[in-house]
């Protein structure tokens, strides 16, 4: 992703700090969703794969050739 994990961390805690929320648990080992954080997670992939979905349909009208 070509970011450095200081960078990530701030957004994680800007993110968290925006939405009042805590998304992950931290340990030792690392980083850890909470469960508000894996509903956060599902909402946000679904919101994405409507948009690639939403992409492709208009993709597919663009290239429909009309012969009169």
């Amino acid at each position: 992703m070509h970011i450095s994990q200081p960078a990530i961390s701030k957004h994680i805690q800007n993110l968290e700090n925006e939405l009042n929320l805590t998304l992950f648990k931290r340990n030792r080992y690392g980083l850890e969703l909470t469960e508000i954080g894996e509903k956060l997670f599902i909402e946000i992939n679904n919101a994405v794969d409507t948009l690639v979905l939403a992409e492709d349909k208009i993709k597919g009208i663009r290239n429909i050739n009309i012969v009169l």
